[in-house]
């Protein structure tokens, strides 16, 4: 298996730049691109610019012959879930099924020693990884998220790009995605990253957790939506 210095798959990697502190102050949420993913700012500067933060679009890199991909980990926000509990039922049954982000945390230990990962300012993780051939795997559901630049828009999955650096907040001020301290500095390149996400599943049913199935969500804010949509225009709105 190869390594890549992140900071070389970075400069490789398509960036976007991010809302920049007075974009948020103005209400535009924080994740969203400042332009477009299409477009960024002249005075943009890159991979930790001061004023936008970065991300990166997950998918092939041609000059490095390999796929990024990421395995996001989420801390469950069992109050957030419980308020859309009431316009989507579903969720009620899911909401028990939430994997402890202490428990992902172990399953992911030896994962997060052999390749590049960050803590995020909600206390997830994301794992990077290098993908030899094009990944396969459907995306999980609540709690975990596969961002490897395959659209998968039955599942609200399209969104492919994920921050690198920090984002701000409205107070406002930075929050930081901080590098583990057990984490190398190398990205790991596998022969296909499928195989990873499915060891960290196998890894969470034999402590006896059941990944639930997915449900449909908005792929920028990670909330639920109806399957049914409750108001029509020229494009299909959800809420």
């Amino acid at each position: 298996m190869n390594e890549y210095n992140y900071k070389e798959v970075f400069k490789h990697a398509k960036k976007i730049a991010i809302s920049h502190k007075g974009q948020v102050l103005g209400g535009k949420p924080n994740k969203y691109p400042s332009i477009s993913i299409y477009k960024q700012p002249k005075d943009y500067k890159g991979f930790k610019d001061p004023k936008y933060p970065t991300a990166i679009l997950c998918d092939y890199i041609k000059k490095l012959d390999r796929y990024l991909v990421v395995i996001d980990i989420d801390k469950p926000n069992y109050s957030k879930l419980l308020s859309y509990s009431n316009i989507l039922p579903e969720l009620s049954d899911i909401i028990p099924e939430l994997i402890p982000i202490e428990i992902f945390k172990e399953v992911i230990e030896d994962t997060i020693h052999d390749t590049y990962s960050v803590k995020t300012p909600n206390d997830g993780y994301h794992i990077y990884l290098l993908s030899e051939n094009k990944p396969k795997h459907k995306p999980i559901g609540f709690g975990i998220d596969y961002i490897d630049g395959i659209e998968h828009i039955k599942y609200g999955t399209s969104l492919k790009y994920v921050i690198t650096d920090y984002v701000w907040n409205r107070r406002p001020s930075k929050e930081y995605y901080d590098k583990l301290d057990d984490s190398p500095n190398n990205i790991l390149s596998v022969s296909n990253s499928d195989d990873i996400l499915k060891d960290i599943i196998k890894a969470l049913e034999v402590k006896g957790y059941k990944m639930p199935n997915p449900i449909r969500v908005n792929p920028i804010n990670n909330i639920p939506v109806l399957k049914t949509p409750i108001l029509k225009t020229p494009n299909l709105i959800y809420i």
